[in-house]
C-alpha cells in the first residue's frame, strides 16, 4: 500500500508542474480536464491494484476432517479427529486457536422429535425446551447438538504457503451416551476478532462457543459409535 500512495503522490507532483508550466487560459483549461481525467482513472487503477494485494495477502486455506472410532473397551470408545490445513495463500498462514465438539446425536437432547413436527420459521427459530441459558435450538441453520467434550483453546501452528499441517484431537466416550456422534472443529482465521461478547458470554455459561462464521474454516463429522462398540465387545468375549 505504501509503494501505491508514494506512485500516486509522484503523478500528481509531476500533473502539479504539467499545469503550472501553462500561461495561456484555453490551454489551461484543455489540460486541467486532461489531468482530472487521467487522475480518475490512476484512481481507479490505484483501488483496484491495492484490492489486488489485499486479497492476495488473506489467509486462505482449505480445511478437511477425517474421524476415526476405536474400541477400547466393551463400554469405551476413543473418538480421533484428525484435521488437515492446507495454506492456498501466499503468505505464512500462523493458526493460534481451535474449537473442536464432541457433539451426542440424541433425539431425546432437545426434544428434537417435537422440534420436527414444527415447519417455516417455527423450526428454524425454535427453543430449546426447559433450557435457561443458550435457548436456540439452531446456530444460524446448524442443529445445536448437545456437546459431551470440547476443546477450545490456543494452538501454536505455522504452514508454508502450498503445505498442509495436521491438527489432531483424541476425544474419550462411554458407548452408553449415544449410538452416534458428530465432531464439530472451527480453525479460526487469523485475522483481527471481536471475541468479546462471546468470551463475556462463556463466562457466564451463555455460549457453547459457536462463533461467527465468518471467523473461522469448519469441518463436520458423523461417526456411527454403536457399530466400533459392538465390535469391542465381540473382542472382549474372545
Amino acid at each position: 500500500m505504501s509503494e501505491t500512495f508514494i506512485l500516486l503522490l509522484g503523478v500528481i507532483f509531476f500533473l502539479s508542474l504539467y499545469l503550472w508550466g501553462v500561461r495561456d487560459l484555453e490551454k489551461w483549461d484543455k489540460r486541467a480536464q486532461y489531468a482530472q481525467a487521467l487522475l480518475t482513472l490512476l484512481a481507479l487503477l490505484t483501488t483496484g491494484y491495492w484490492f489486488f494485494l489485499e486479497r492476495k495477502g488473506m489467509p486462505h486455506a482449505d480445511v478437511s476432517q477425517e474421524v476415526s472410532v476405536i474400541p477400547l473397551t466393551s463400554e469405551l470408545v476413543a473418538i480421533e479427529s484428525h484435521v488437515r490445513i492446507k495454506n492456498l495463500g501466499e503468505r505464512l498462514l500462523e493458526i493460534d486457536k481451535i474449537n473442536s465438539r464432541l457433539q451426542l446425536v440424541r433425539p431425546d437432547a432437545y426434544d428434537y422429535v417435537a422440534l420436527n413436527r414444527k415447519n417455516g420459521e417455527d423450526y428454524w427459530l425454535a427453543e430449546r425446551p426447559n433450557a435457561s441459558k443458550s435457548s436456540e435450538q439452531f446456530h444460524i441453520a446448524e442443529l445445536r447438538w448437545p456437546i459431551y467434550r470440547q476443546y477450545r483453546d490456543d494452538v501454536q501452528h505455522s504452514i508454508e504457503p502450498g503445505e498442509t499441517d495436521l491438527l489432531v484431537v483424541t476425544f474419550l466416550m462411554e458407548c452408553r451416551l449415544a449410538k452416534w456422534a458428530r465432531v464439530a472443529t472451527d480453525v479460526y482465521k487469523p485475522e483481527p476478532r471481536s471475541f468479546g461478547k462471546i468470551e463475556e458470554a462463556d463466562a457466564q455459561g451463555e455460549s457453547e462457543g459457536e462463533e461467527d462464521v465468518n471467523f473461522a474454516w469448519k469441518a463436520r463429522s458423523f461417526v456411527d459409535v454403536a457399530e466400533i462398540c459392538a465390535k469391542g465387545e465381540k473382542t472382549n468375549e474372545r
